[in-house]
């Protein structure tokens, strides 16, 4: 799949889903401004918006909130 700017993205090692979300227009606005600045998970919104929710995920980890799957 091509990318902005000629950039191939690499195939996801991990199985993945769908998910749907209802996002206000001001958000979307947010996620269309980041995507197109490049630097927060991809050339498009939804990759960006996917990008921020597995962040804050990683964080919440680190903060003890949540358990990596697989782990007691």
């Amino acid at each position: 799949m091509s990318g902005a700017r000629g950039r191939v993205r690499p195939p996801n090692p991990e199985a993945s889903g769908k998910v749907t979300a209802t996002l206000s227009p001001k958000v979307i606005q947010h996620l269309e401004d980041l995507a197109k600045e490049g630097t927060y998970g991809g050339p498009t919104p939804s990759e960006v918006a996917a990008y921020l929710i597995m962040r804050e995920i990683d964080d919440l980890i680190r903060a003890g909130v949540l358990r990596r799957p697989g782990t007691s």
